[in-house]
């Protein structure tokens, strides 16, 4: 029976060349990430938009990118658009392109929010035979998975793509008039420039459903050393409400929402949803941001594709023996003790 267990994984390792790398991978950085800039090429011209987009939605793989108002791409050129993920520093090779299909604009305030759909991408961080191994691997794990969503394949692939730079996982603090409330991690997220943000849910999940009720959310950036009490605050996405007294760390209120949030967190920032778009299988939660205490710069918590992690570690020097270690830190289960215990090593002293 070993032996033929031993054949198996040696004809995996022929077939999908070599070791399997992970949908996500969890490593730290320091906001914001000096990694990777995202441009969006439009003509000639490449327009910084590291933190002017976000992903809207899983399927239909949507991004929204927001532009000053009167600053949009003419009709003529929406058609033409492309993201391009690159090193930032070095050799400033590319890592990674996404086609843009555009779909729609969204008005609010003095910004423009361009929504677009991708189902054509191309991935440089792995050699060919690799990403298409991996890809193969993906799809036949995809085809035995017990689910009735699944997202089409070149569909994945453009999320990938745009996973070849560091996401921050956050922690959401949610909160009704009536004492119910939340929290729970999220990295389908990011800035819409300086005023705005976008997020999505899953549509008509508790926690879609709680946001379109409220209409206001709170974002807590994640120090790595807290990163596992993130991690292990994933099956809340599940729950109705939580015992805000019985977490394993303790809390404060936010500034206006009066919403508890981590005593660790290294970033707050409240947030007042401005619009709501059902696309697909998601809610898009576009959001403008009231008030950002940021209260120490450390490494946060963040999670990049695989295919990434393996290109940083081929390209950047990166330990991975220690960034292994790193990934298996945040996903190690803990004890609501050992919650309690790494919720106070903080090397900062955030606002009472």
């Amino acid at each position: 029976m070993a032996y033929r267990k031993i054949l198996r994984q040696l004809a995996k390792r022929a077939i999908f060349g070599g070791e399997r790398l992970p949908a996500r991978f969890f490593l730290s950085q320091v906001e914001p990430q000096q990694e990777v800039v995202v441009w969006l090429l439009v003509g000639n011209k490449s327009i910084d938009v590291t933190k002017r987009h976000c992903q809207a939605s899983g399927l239909p793989f949507t991004i929204c990118i927001e532009f000053t108002r009167g600053s949009v791409p003419t009709a003529s050129l929406r058609s033409k658009l492309r993201l391009r993920l690159c090193e930032k520093g070095g050799a400033h090779r590319i890592l990674s392109e996404v086609k843009l299909d555009y779909r729609q604009v969204i008005e609010c305030g003095e910004s423009e929010f361009l929504l677009f759909n991708s189902t054509k991408s191309i991935n440089f961080c792995l050699p060919w035979f690799r990403i298409w191994s991996q890809n193969l691997w993906h799809s036949y794990v995809d085809s035995h998975r017990n689910s009735k969503i699944r997202v089409p394949a070149a569909q994945w692939r453009a999320i990938v793509a745009t996973f070849s730079c560091p996401r921050p996982v956050s922690l959401v603090s949610v909160a009704d008039d009536d004492g119910h409330g939340n929290i729970y991690p999220l990295n389908v997220m990011g800035d819409l420039g300086r005023n705005y943000f976008g997020f999505c849910l899953k549509h008509d999940y508790l926690p879609e459903k709680f946001v379109q009720r409220t209409g206001r959310i709170v974002l807590s950036s994640v120090p790595m050393k807290q990163a596992p009490i993130a991690y292990m605050l994933g099956p809340n996405h599940n729950c109705p409400t939580v015992d805000w007294k019985r977490l394993p760390f303790a809390t404060r209120p936010s500034q206006i929402f009066r919403i508890p949030v981590p005593v660790f967190a290294c970033r707050v920032r409240e947030l007042q949803v401005e619009r709501i778009l059902r696309l697909g299988y998601h809610t898009f939660f576009l959001s403008r941001v009231l008030s950002d205490e940021r209260l120490a710069s450390v490494p946060e918590l963040c999670v990049a594709h695989g295919f990434y992690e393996d290109w940083r570690v081929r390209n950047l020097g990166v330990d991975k023996l220690q960034a292994t270690a790193e990934d298996l830190y945040v996903r190690s289960p803990i004890s609501r003790e050992v919650a309690e215990l790494i919720s106070r090593d903080s090397t900062y002293i955030t606002k009472s």
